[in-house]
Parts: C-alpha cells; structure tokens; sequence
C-alpha cells in the first residue's frame, strides 16, 4: 500500500515530469514506475478481498486520487468494488481510517459513477459515531492527567530548594500511577483534528444527513479540541457543519460550541488562506452566528489582507457572507473588494456574479460606477449559463441598487434570458414573484408577449406560491399591467390561490393582495370578500394608517359596504393614526366613509369623530400646501382641488 499512495504523488507530478528537460535517466524511471503500476494495478483486481481494514482505506484513498488522471481506474470500476467490499469492514476501520474513507468518496465524486448507497452511510455513521463516543469517554481522563502535570509543574517553580526532592518524588509516584492509564489510552486511536475536518468536509461536500444523535457526540468531542486545529482544518470544519446544516441534515451547534470555533479562528487569522477566510466566513453566515465587533473587526481586517491575492469566488463568497451578516464594512475594505474583483470579474462565474451585486444591494452599498460599467458586460457574457435563481436575484438586485439609467442594453438581456427560462418551466414561485417585484421598483413594464408567458409559467405554480410570494406577485401585477386583464384561467387560479392563503397572510399581505386584485380588475366572490372582512378585522390592529386607507378604498372599489362594527373598528384604528397619516391617505379614510354613508352601510354617530378629525386633518394638510390625493366619487372619478376638498367631504356625508 505505502507504493501505491507514494505513487498518487508521482501522477500528481508527472505533467511537470514529462514537460521539463529531465535528464534520460529520469525518464526511465518514470517509465519503469508506470509499468509496475499497470502490472499492480492488474493484481489488485482479483484481490480485493485479501486485504484488512487499513488496507482497503489506503487502497480506497490512493484511488480517489488517482481516478482523476488515470481513464482505466474509471471505466473498470474500481472505487465501486471498493466501496462494497468497505461496507463489511465498517466496524473494524479505525477511526483514521474511517476519516479516509469520508475524504476519498468526496474527492472521487467528481468522477466516478460508482456512489455509495445509503447502507454504506448508515454503517459509515454508526461507526464514526461509536468511535466518537469512545473518545469522549476517555476525555475526562485525559483532562484530569494533563491538570495533574500542570499543578506539579507550578508547585515545582514555587517550592523552596529544601522540597525539590520531596516534590520529584511525588511526581514519579503520580507517573507510575497514571503510566497504566496512558498506556491504555494510547492503544485506542482517535480521530486527529485533522480527521475530523477532513471528514466532516467531505460529509458536508456530499451533503450528508448524519442526524441529531451524531451532531451532538461530534459537537462534544471537538469544542475542547477546536484550539488544536489548524486554519485550514477550521475553515473544513466549519464548511462542512454549514454545508449539512443548509441542508437540512445536522442541528445548528450551540453558543458555547460556535463561541470556542470563533475563538480558535481568531488566535489563528494569520494562517488562513484567501479560500479558507472565504470558507470561514460562509459558515458563520450559514450557521447564523454573527461574531462580536471586536473579532468582526480582526475578521474584516484579516479579509482585507487577503484581497488581493482572491479568486472572483472567493472575493463573492466573502462579501456575500458579510452582508448575510449585515456586517457594516469599512470604506478601505470596498476599496480593496472593488480593485480585486474588478481586475478578476471576466473569470467569475453566473453565480458569483449574482451574490456580488446581490451584497451591495443587501448592505444598500451602491458601487462606483466604473465598477458597474464592468460588471454589466460579464453579466451579459455570463447570462445565458444563469440559473433563474441567479437572474431574479440580479434583477432584484438593480432594483434595491436603482441601476435602470445605466447605459446599455443589460435590462432587455436579463429579460430576454428570463424569457427563456420561463419557456423551459425553470422558474419557482419564489424566482416569479421576486422578478415581478424587480419589475415593479425598476418602473419597467414589459412586453406584453413577455406577460402572456409569466401568465402561462405561473399559472400552474400558483397554488404552491406562499402569502408572501402571492401578495408580491398580485400587487407587482396590478402596478406593471393596472390596464390589462388577465387571462381567465389564470384569474381563476390566482382568486383560488387567495381563498386558499388569506388565513396566513400578514397585515401588509393583506392589502396588497386585494389591492392587487382590484387593480387587475379581478372581482372576488362574496364567500373571499367576507373572509377577507374577518381576517382584516383580527389583524385591523397590526395595520398603520397607509394600509387601513389602502383597506377601506379597497372595499369600495370592490362595491361591497362592510357592516357598522367593521368600520366603527377601523374608525377608531384610524384615530390613533391621523397625526401621521399623508393628506392622500386622510382623503381615502375621508372619501370611503363618504361612499358608506351614501350606501347606508355606516351610522352618522357611529363616525362622527372619526369625520371630523380627518376633515380637519386633511383641511389643515391643503391649507399648508401638501399635495394629495383627490376625493373622488363613485360615479365621475377625476381629480379635485384642495380647495374644493372639505367642501366635497362634507357633500358627501350629507
């Protein structure tokens, strides 16, 4: 086996090997290693049940490697007989070894058609788990030694000269007594902290669900180990704990445990490569832990350092961790991001592309703009290797950033590839209602052949949509396409989607899908309109003064009176919100009163107050000047000055 993996090192080589003007005799070598590697590799075939545990591993690991530049390893399938004939060995593989195992299947995945089933991850998981536990077990003991030395060691520098003998001889007794333990301790091999990040990346790069038991052993037998990690094994570490916990399959550590990592990555900042800073940085942003200032400052400094020498998906994982975070960066920091990124940006690829801009946006960090006139053309070049994820989120993106007066023709590309994404059905409710929104803030109606295939896309996904994706998309709609109506099955599926959604809607929810609706000309049926009356009222107290005008002008536009308790609800919700209201707003409370009171859906007494406190409010808002919303009838819709408004009001209340 030591062949085997010392000649994994002579392929990785022998590119510069064979390029370089070697002498003869080099060459030769190099020829007799590759025919006995072809004679070995002939053997190992019909052996492969021959061989012990820490045979199969070093077998199973020197293949991984070598499967990437060997085409044979690969078409005979080599690593999947491997991987069967590990499977009955799991419990025998020390816990090294079973670290081996973890890292070889991960570096062979981006080759190899043979993956391990999911018997082979369960066994995989018990027994690094049992052999975990096994080492917890022992840690006690192990703490108890070193503590035992250390007080020694501090009474020996303290104690007079006359007690030195008395002292030495104490110790030698407490060796002689801890030498049996030791001894025992050191029959058992445990994970180094090496093997843990090197299996805990590799369960995390294949995206592993080892469970919650699992978690928790891992979690216990690193946090007092995490400061005998290196760099690199922190930043594996963490990639791999961020990745499973992504991904649904490991809990989130705790405090204490994320506390000690934190603490151990700062003592060791120096050591982190640009790659490893990027990786660390990710996965305090996945796992949802924000350090404290003080080492956020030493992390943004550290990073800093490193920006010069980043690749364009480092410099995007970087940033886009710290916005995650919503980690305020200091100027230079952006100086030094904007003249790496901006030397390397025809190298990045779609996605990071996407979290670069998505970033400034997060952390409202508008670019300068040499920066986006580069930027711009890649994301073109990049366009149509986007994913729908990466487009509604540039689209998203701009918006926030407010780009739509750049020059070019970027805004037309980004739809057009949309377009096309929409014809392949690639396109979630969470990418429609976010480029709609885009849409909507970038003030750009698209065409009307652009719509039919949303209306067509989106039809089919509507029911899956969530509150906060429907009253999005609904609200969008009404204000890119207010004259348009659409098509009839897709107007029917959305008042279902609704019906369906209007218990878990939020206040805001709430009015801008009915706002939505009336502003696509969709009428809802009596059954929506008086559901929608229920969870207004239940939610009428979570609602400022700009959604209970937009509730009530609602309703009137729909031509449904709410009953008396209804709107002597909102009129009181209204009072405590005049001071604040815009005299638009005011108008609306103003004018749908009004509009009840000609129905006779409201009693005179019942908003008396209310009348007069908005009349006067309004009137005071005009007689200084601010501009508003006209008051409007329901028959003859038009403008009205403010001159003309308290007259109005009051016509209509009488």
């Amino acid at each position: 086996m030591g062949f085997l993996q010392a000649l994994t090192k002579q392929q990785k080589k022998k590119g510069s090997t064979t390029n370089s003007s070697s002498s003869s005799s080099s060459s030769r070598s190099v020829a007799r290693v590759k025919v006995c590697y072809k004679q070995l590799r002939k053997q190992l075939e019909g052996r492969l049940l021959d061989f012990d545990a820490r045979g199969v591993a070093s077998l199973l690991h020197a293949t991984a490697k070598l499967g990437c530049v060997d085409p044979y390893l690969r078409a005979q399938g080599l690593l999947g007989d491997l991987l069967h004939v590990s499977a009955g060995l799991m419990e025998e593989f020390s816990p090294m070894q079973l670290a081996m195992l973890a890292h070889a299947v991960a570096r062979a995945e981006p080759w190899s058609l043979a993956k391990p089933s999911r018997r082979w991850w369960a066994e995989f998981f018990l027994a690094s788990q049992a052999a975990m536990q096994q080492e917890l077990q022992l840690q006690p003991q192990q703490r108890k030694r070193r503590r035992r030395q250390q007080d020694m060691t501090a009474a020996a520098e303290a104690a007079p000269q006359q007690e030195e003998q008395q002292l030495q001889g104490a110790q030698a007794a407490a060796a002689a007594t801890a030498a049996p333990t030791a001894a025992a301790g050191q029959a058992v091999e445990h994970f180094t902290t090496q093997g843990y990040a090197n299996m805990v990346w590799a369960m995390g790069k294949l995206s592993r669900r080892p469970g919650a038991d699992w978690a928790s052993v891992l979690y216990l037998v690193t946090e007092p180990q995490l400061a005998g990690f290196s760099a690199q094994g922190l930043a594996n570490l963490g990639y791999g704990l961020a990745s499973m916990h992504a991904d649904g399959g490991l809990p989130r550590p705790g405090s204490s445990w994320i506390g000690a990592y934190l603490t151990a990555a700062c003592a060791q900042l120096e050591g982190f490569s640009s790659q490893g800073m990027a990786n660390l940085l990710w996965s305090l942003a996945k796992l949802g832990y924000c350090p404290s200032r003080e080492q956020l400052g030493s992390i943004a400094a550290a990073s800093q350092s490193l920006l010069p020498s980043a690749s364009p998906q480092d410099l995007s994982l970087s940033v886009y961790s710290f916005a995650v975070l919503a980690v305020k960066l200091p100027e230079a920091w952006w100086g030094g991001f904007w003249a790496s990124s901006g030397r390397c940006m025809e190298a990045a690829g779609s996605q990071a592309l996407a979290n670069m801009l998505w970033a400034h946006a997060r952390l409202r960090k508008v670019p300068p703009s040499q920066w986006l006139l580069a930027f711009l053309p890649c994301l073109q070049q990049q366009l149509p290797r986007c994913s729908p994820q990466a487009t509604s989120t540039v689209l998203w993106a701009a918006a926030q950033l407010k780009l739509q007066q750049l020059p070019g023709a970027w805004l037309d590309s980004i739809l057009a590839r949309v377009y096309q994404q929409l014809l392949d059905g690639g396109c979630g409710p969470q990418e429609l209602s976010l480029v709609l929104e885009a849409l909507q803030q970038l003030q750009h109606r698209p065409s009307s052949k652009w719509l039919d295939r949303f209306y067509a896309a989106s039809q089919p996904r509507l029911p899956f949509f969530s509150s906060k994706q429907l009253a999005t998309t609904l609200a969008a709609l009404g204000g890119l396409s207010p004259d348009a109506t659409p098509p009839a099955a897709w107007s029917a599926a959305a008042l279902a989607a609704v019906s369906a959604r209007i218990a878990t809607l939020s206040a805001p929810g709430l009015c801008e899908v009915v706002w939505g609706l009336c502003e696509l000309r969709l009428v809802p049926g009596p059954e929506l309109v008086q559901r929608y009356m229920a969870q207004t009222a239940e939610k009428m107290h979570l609602m400022n003064g700009a959604m209970l005008s937009r509730t009530l002008r609602t309703l009137v536009r729909f031509g449904h009176a709410p009953n008396a308790d209804w709107l002597a609800l909102l009129a009181d919700e209204s009072l405590y919100y005049l001071g604040s209201m815009s005299p638009e707003q005011m108008a609306d409370i103003v004018w749908g009163f009004g509009q009840q009171l000609a129905a006779g859906g409201l009693s005179t007494a019942a908003a008396t107050e209310a009348l007069a406190a908005a009349t006067a409010a309004a009137a005071a808002a005009a007689a200084a000047g601010s501009s508003a919303r006209a008051v409007q009838s329901s028959t003859a819709p038009g403008l009205v000055q403010p001159q003309q408004r308290q007259q109005q009001v009051l016509d209509s209340w009488l």
